[in-house]
């Protein structure tokens, strides 16, 4: 049914044209990733952060395998995240005047507006939960904006009578700090290191039917959207299609099309345009002091992959990620290993079969004379954990030593042996740090 004019109809193709590029940057393989497309990187990282267990397996000869990891990474994480938000970074103000000297006064003022915001919203949690972000996916979003939202508010007068008044929603209201998940966001060249040099920014994310309403339910085209349903246009045919999702089915596609060089920020719904009716009346909203249209999102990473080329970054889950396959599966195999030692399997010869029901505690099996009961030894167990030993210290090597951590480190050091290790660990954090103090002064 949705048939739109000839304006909208050339601008959703040509937004649906950057939304198939943005697409194909998510599922490309990169060699940045080990041959990895970004969002196969960022759900390996994910499960290695959420110590993710493989399903057991169903075959009984396996079944009885140990099942486990070590949250080493996580710890690891967790660690760092502690030690760089153990401050929360403020972002600081030098002024000066139209004579290009320093103008202490208008500096304190603004410090202060800065600060009264920052405490009056969710700033330090949007902090923390984009750090921890930064240290496991390819690469984290902050984004800052002031809002202001009404809601209805019920009073009760006088006489008994319910009157319903808007008034402002403090919750949703004044400065809003937002951490956006990486695969929220499309961009048009992974081998462009600079957010505001992207040609173009897609965010896209789901939204309840009802909150779509609410935000674009005065649009006239609105009527044509549609919980579960897409609408797709076909540049061959010149034609609009519906597609049906059956896992989104009270949900809508919400897509913002940004365009800095061009100023121009579009809303599509399940791929209804419900912007302007005048399409080159799509400004964008962020834009600086001088009135010049900026992409309203902040991107950093843990550690740099390239020089300065590659959009994304090197995570920290993803630096211990070998380390951490060796640690679990070596720690499956002692934990195998002990259980076999502890109950070793067992070889009968001669006439009896030994079979479960005769290993147990205090039972007695008469046996007849020329059968032998043999156990199966199995391996030492000493090297397995002399490789999980090494490598764990390789994964603390390149992310936080165990003392800078809190925790206990081998045999007793010197007072000067752990200085220099907790000099060496802030160091290899600090890189991250600068990262982090970039983030917040953007």
């Amino acid at each position: 049914q949705y048939q739109p004019a000839e304006p909208v109809r050339g601008f959703i193709h040509r937004i649906q044209e950057d939304y198939e590029v943005g697409w194909g940057i998510f599922h490309r393989g990169f060699a940045e990733f080990n041959d990895r497309s970004f969002l196969q990187e960022m759900e390996r990282n994910q499960k290695l952060f959420n110590s993710y267990l493989e399903p057991l397996s169903s075959d009984p000869d396996e079944e009885w395998r140990a099942n486990v990891v070590r949250p080493l990474t996580r710890n690891k994480i967790i660690s760092i995240a502690a030690h760089i938000t153990a401050v929360s970074l403020y972002p600081s103000v030098v002024a000066q005047n139209e004579d290009d000297e320093e103008d202490k006064d208008a500096a304190n003022v603004m410090r202060d507006l800065i600060e009264w915001n920052i405490k009056n919203s969710d700033y330090e949690e949007a902090f923390l939960f984009s750090v921890i972000s930064a240290l496991v996916n390819p690469v984290s979003y902050m984004k800052a904006e002031y809002a202001k939202g009404m809601q209805k508010m019920k009073k009760r007068m006088e006489d008994g009578s319910i009157s319903i008044e808007e008034v402002v929603d403090d919750v949703i209201s004044g400065f809003q700090s937002q951490v956006i998940p990486p695969d929220e966001v499309m961009i048009s060249n992974a081998y462009e290191y600079e957010i505001q040099r992207q040609r173009f920014l897609i965010r896209r994310r789901w939204i309840d039917f009802d909150e779509a309403k609410a935000l674009y339910g005065a649009h006239p085209d609105f009527k044509y959207v549609h919980p579960g349903i897409k609408t797709i246009f076909n540049a061959e045919d010149y034609t609009f299609y519906d597609t049906k999702d059956d896992e989104m089915t009270t949900l809508v596609e919400e897509c913002t099309y940004y365009n800095r060089r061009e100023d121009m920020q579009v809303p599509v719904l399940g791929g209804v345009y419900v912007g302007e009716s005048d399409v080159n009346a799509n400004l964008m909203k962020h834009r600086d002091t001088r009135d010049r249209p900026r992409y309203n999102l902040v991107k950093f990473g843990y550690e740099p992959i390239d020089e300065k080329r590659f959009y994304f970054y090197k995570s920290a889950a993803s630096k211990g990620a070998n380390e951490q396959e060796v640690i679990d599966t070596m720690y499956r195999m002692v934990l195998d290993g002990t259980f076999l030692a502890v109950m070793p399997p067992i070889a009968t010869s001669g006439g009896d079969i030994v079979d479960s029901s005769v290993i147990f505690p205090a039972r007695v099996t008469a046996f007849e004379k020329d059968t032998s009961i043999t156990p199966i030894r199995g391996g030492e167990l000493s090297p397995a954990w002399n490789a999980i030993e090494r490598m764990e210290d390789s994964i603390s090597e390149s992310t936080l030593s165990d003392i800078k951590s809190g925790i206990p480190e081998g045999p007793q050091k010197t007072a000067f042996e752990i200085q220099r290790l907790e000099a060496n660990a802030q160091v290899r954090i600090g890189l991250f740090g600068k990262m982090v103090g970039r983030m917040v002064s953007d």
